[in-house]
């Protein structure tokens, strides 16, 4: 920007930054499976007893499915991002479909065993 500034906190007067250096900086730090020297953890991966569980799909539209090794009064818990507890309940059998159809879209963190999972509800 020609003749442009701004004034950064702690900074005095304007302070020239070159876009392209910004850019690549951070460019450079992602491939194709995203951060470079980032381990992702997702539920499979996780130890004890988040292996007895399995949640799909994942995004999800209408339903969600949990799939459970033993059934024992595994209950679970869905919340908003913002913590708002939006439906719970215990699943009963080794497959449970859960109606989730009047969720807008938005990201939620199902919990499980104390084990929680995020998730993403599409249109």
């Amino acid at each position: 920007v020609i003749g442009g500034g701004h004034d950064w906190p702690g900074s005095f007067g304007n302070m020239t930054i070159d876009a392209s250096i910004e850019i690549w900086q951070f460019v450079s730090r992602y491939d194709l499976n995203g951060l470079i020297g980032c381990t992702t953890t997702s539920i499979n991966e996780n130890n004890g007893q988040a292996k007895n569980y399995k949640v799909y799909p994942n995004p999800f539209n209408q339903e969600l499915n949990i799939e459970i090794k033993s059934v024992q009064d595994t209950g679970f818990k869905l919340y908003t991002m913002t913590g708002k507890l939006v439906n719970s309940g215990k699943l009963n059998s080794q497959i449970n479909t859960i109606d989730l159809s009047s969720l807008p879209p938005d990201v939620y963190i199902l919990n499980i065993e104390n084990h929680s999972i995020r998730l993403i509800k599409t249109k």
